[in-house]
């Protein structure tokens, strides 16, 4: 398992990174990302929310934005906990012992999105928050 996460890591920074720049401090914000990524990318579901809880807090995953985030993973949501306190109310829970991280998913409290088909509505039918902006700014031309 060591060895496979290791290879997608490394096949993320050659499509990303291979090319005539590169920055090795950008190279590794994504480190501690795209392991949890190759050990969860079986399990999650776009309608589950991923609850990170590691004895070093966001470490490893502070320089990338909630939104960056959810779009690597591809999921409802991510949040962060303290590591002893990981939720009973997630369906699976991970260990990663090497990291010292544990994950737990769960599904969404959040409903599916019309418009862009992510679980981030509050209401069922209605639109998230980002599309209803979007949709309010259209200037219709006829």
């Amino acid at each position: 398992m060591e060895n496979d996460v290791n290879e997608d890591v490394r096949n993320y920074y050659h499509y990303i990174f291979v090319s005539d720049w590169n920055d090795p401090q950008l190279c590794q914000q994504f480190v501690m990302p795209m392991k949890l990524q190759a050990e969860l990318k079986s399990k999650v579901k776009k309608e589950h929310e991923i609850v990170i809880s590691s004895r070093n807090g966001n470490q490893g995953f502070q320089d990338l934005s909630e939104a960056d985030l959810i779009e690597l993973f591809q999921a409802a949501n991510v949040e962060f906990q303290e590591f002893a306190e990981l939720t009973n109310d997630c369906d699976i829970v991970l260990e990663i012992p090497d990291e010292e991280i544990k994950v737990g998913l769960r599904k969404s409290r959040k409903q599916l999105c019309p418009r862009c088909r992510l679980f981030s509505s509050t209401s069922e039918g209605e639109l998230c928050l980002r599309c209803s902006e979007v949709v309010k700014n259209i200037n219709w031309k006829q």
